[in-house]
C-alpha cells in the first residue's frame, strides 16, 4: 500500500501540524476531490489519502511510491520499477516525492 504521510497529515505529532489559532488555517482542500485535509504550507497542493492510493501511470497502471531504501516507483500489478515521479489521478497530473520527514507526498503538478 502506498506509504503516505498519514502520521503528519492530521496527526498530532508536531508543532507544525497544530498551527496557533487565527494565525494559518487548520485544512485545505485537496486539489483532485476537495476533500478537507490538514494545512502544512510545506505541501499545500498534496493529495488526500485516498486520492493517493489511486495513484496510476499515464496508461493507467496503479502505481506504489516508496521512501526506503530510497525513492522508487514501482507498478503495482507487476512490482517492476516505475522510473518516472509523474503520476495521475483521477485524471490530474501529479508528482510524487520523498516527503520531508520521511514517507510519501503527492502534490498535484502546477
Amino acid at each position: 500500500m502506498l506509504q503516505f504521510l498519514r502520521q503528519w497529515f492530521g496527526g498530532p505529532s508536531s508543532p507544525e501540524s497544530k498551527p496557533s489559532p487565527g494565525l494559518m488555517p487548520e485544512t485545505q482542500a485537496c486539489p483532485v476531490c476537495s476533500a478537507d485535509v490538514g494545512y502544512y504550507p510545506r505541501y499545500p497542493r498534496y493529495v488526500c489519502g485516498r486520492c493517493a492510493d489511486q495513484a496510476v501511470s499515464d496508461d493507467g497502471r496503479p502505481l506504489q511510491f516508496f521512501d526506503s531504501p530510497a525513492f522508487t516507483g514501482r507498478y503495482e500489478d507487476t512490482g517492476a520499477v516505475y522510473p518516472l515521479d509523474v503520476c495521475f489521478v483521477r485524471g490530474v497530473r501529479c508528482k510524487a516525492r520523498p516527503a520531508h520527514m520521511g514517507g510519501i507526498v503527492i502534490e498535484a503538478a502546477d
